[in-house]
């Protein structure tokens, strides 16, 4: 697949962190991902954790043609010298496997770990980690953990036809989601 063009008219920023991305996943937004990637030329790009959600690798893969153009704009802007920093993440923890690890750093793509140390300008250091394992419901069984993510992608395909119904009834937007993640809280 042919990569995407790099402009010129691109703000220049020392670092990108981009987060929970979820490719593949029915509900992720690659055309916004993109407007952000073709916005700016960073230094330095973290991908913090679920890059790709290998969760709907067996139930609802959606792999569109926006989420190829995220990976070729990525590897583009690894081409062109940005350096690529990957921490995987609980539904991308299949990119822990080191035979994938050392196919990724070989191929210059990015470097691949479960943390890294970022350095800010003015010389001070902090942690860079995806998080999930503060998630108490991270800390259950892997088939709890499908069973959640399971319910949650019912939920967000509900949201939809809620945010559909309020908007129409109640003139006003009433996210399912959100007042759900409020009551686990």
């Amino acid at each position: 697949m042919p990569g995407t063009m790099l402009s010129n008219n691109r703000t220049p920023v020392r670092t990108l962190f981009l987060s929970d991305l979820h490719l593949g996943f029915r509900h992720s937004r690659p055309e916004q991902i993109l407007d952000c990637l073709q916005r700016y030329q960073p230094e330095q790009l973290y991908l913090l954790g679920d890059f790709i959600d290998g969760w709907c690798l067996g139930r609802s893969w959606h792999w569109s043609d926006a989420c190829s153009r995220v990976v070729s704009s990525i590897a583009d802007l690894a081409a062109s010298g940005t350096r690529v920093r990957l921490v995987a993440g609980n539904h991308d923890d299949f990119l822990r496997s080191p035979l994938l690890q050392m196919l990724m750093q070989r191929s210059g793509f990015c470097e691949l770990a479960d943390e890294f140390l970022h350095q800010l300008a003015d010389g001070r250091r902090f942690l860079v980690l995806h998080g999930d394992q503060f998630d108490p419901w991270e800390k259950t069984t892997r088939l709890t953990s499908s069973a959640i993510g399971l319910l949650y992608d019912l939920l967000l395909r509900a949201n939809s036809t809620w945010g559909k119904l309020t908007r129409c009834v109640l003139q006003g937007d009433a996210s399912l989601v959100c007042r759900v993640k409020r009551r686990l809280d």
